[in-house]
């Protein structure tokens, strides 16, 4: 590079050889690999963090690279935390297609969701619908976990808790299965972190972006974890690129929770 700007300034006057100097630098600054925020949300189950090595590895259109994570003087990827990593590898991957966990350990560890953002580009979004356990032992989980981001679609979901005794809940996470003319999108667990929802009588709304497109709402398909009882008046979703209110009413009066007694699971379709 030395040698090539000698020669320039050699054939070029003054204000050329500035501006090309400055295409040059502009040039060896693009070719440099980018930095990644990551942002990882450990989940709010029970037992879902982790004191193993966790390792993240980024995919692109040029290769791949691998780092752990982990934060000095801080004990991360604990339950319901939130943590925030800066990733630079050291070869360019090209464009960002998705994203694998591997860990060394068997604690088991449960995420919740990830947002990937390269430097000067969007953001990328990860949900972990299925609570996959990542762990080197296989009775526990699974050693390695690829995701993929569905979409770049936003959706929001209301929840109307019945105004009844009793109908409310601590300690119920759930999620949301939406099906549509287009096909099916999934969420993470639902949780407004620093903030009691699930309330009698309350009503909660969860934004989650980086959801696919599935055209006009049919079914929805909630599942919970946890045993705290929690009965629902309804519940209403549409998108950003579809406003249209599609609501789902509890009409057979079901209670869902963990427990035998309950429901768990709960499809329900528009008629």
């Amino acid at each position: 590079k030395q040698w090539y700007q000698r020669r320039v300034r050699g054939h070029l006057s003054n204000s050329q050889t500035m501006k090309t100097l400055l295409l040059l630098t502009l040039f060896a600054a693009s070719a440099e690999a980018l930095r990644y925020v990551v942002t990882v949300a450990t989940s709010d189950l029970p037992h879902a963090g982790t004191n193993d090595k966790v390792y993240l590895t980024l995919y692109g259109s040029k290769g791949s690279y691998r780092q752990k994570l982990d934060k000095k003087w801080r004990n991360d990827f604990e339950e319901s935390h939130v943590d925030t990593y800066n990733v630079e590898p050291t070869t360019d991957i090209g464009y960002f297609t998705h994203l694998m966990w591997d860990i060394d350990g068997s604690d088991a560890w449960i995420l919740n969701y990830v947002t990937v953002q390269p430097e000067g580009g969007r953001k990328y979004y990860f949900y972990n619908y299925d609570t996959v356990k990542i762990s080197t032992k296989a009775s526990e989980g699974y050693s390695r976990y690829t995701m993929y981001e569905q979409g770049q679609e936003t959706y929001y979901i209301t929840f109307m808790t019945a105004d009844e005794k009793h109908a409310d809940a601590n300690g119920m996470f759930p999620t949301i299965k939406i099906e549509g003319s287009w096909g099916v999108t999934k969420t993470g667990l639902l949780d407004l972190y620093d903030h009691n929802d699930m309330q009698r009588g309350k009503k909660d709304i969860y934004t989650v972006p980086g959801m696919k497109y599935v055209g006009d709402i049919k079914c929805i398909e909630i599942t919970v974890r946890g045993k705290d009882g929690w009965k629902f008046q309804y519940i209403e979703v549409h998108s950003g690129r579809n406003m249209r209110a599609t609501y789902f009413y509890n009409t057979a009066g079901i209670w869902m929770s963990t427990k035998s007694k309950d429901v768990s699971r709960y499809r329900m379709c528009q008629k």
